[in-house]
């Protein structure tokens, strides 16, 4: 296994309609995985906040490797404001996020926590 870089993606995230039939269809036909799925319903998450308001997250996942690549398939259940309507329609599937190494993290306050003071 290659260890993470800072230039190197090291997760590719899709957002999918059945996650146990896209990790079945990916496996055969890529051969990637073993897939480990995972449910997480609201009651998972202590606060939720999406722009700025209570939000809601209820998914399923499906993570597995392509070689070094961590593969996560997303089913989001249900249809509410967050991320992954963002960027794919609701009801759809497609290319979700890339997820980088980094060993950066800052003490200081973020801008939006800066702005609540």
């Amino acid at each position: 296994m290659t260890l993470p870089t800072y230039t190197v993606a090291i997760q590719n995230a899709w957002i999918v309609t059945d996650v146990e039939e896209t990790a079945k269809k990916w496996s055969d036909a890529m051969n990637i995985g073993p897939f480990y799925i995972a449910e997480y319903t609201p009651a998972a998450f202590d606060t939720i906040e999406y722009r700025g308001k209570p939000g809601k997250l209820h998914m399923r996942t499906a993570i597995g490797y392509a070689g070094d690549v961590q593969i996560e398939l997303v089913e989001p259940v249900g249809i509410y404001p967050c991320a992954y309507f963002d960027t794919i329609e609701a009801g759809s599937a497609g290319f979700h996020h890339l997820c980088y190494w980094t060993c950066l993290l800052y003490t200081s306050p973020s801008p939006r926590d800066r702005q609540k003071s």
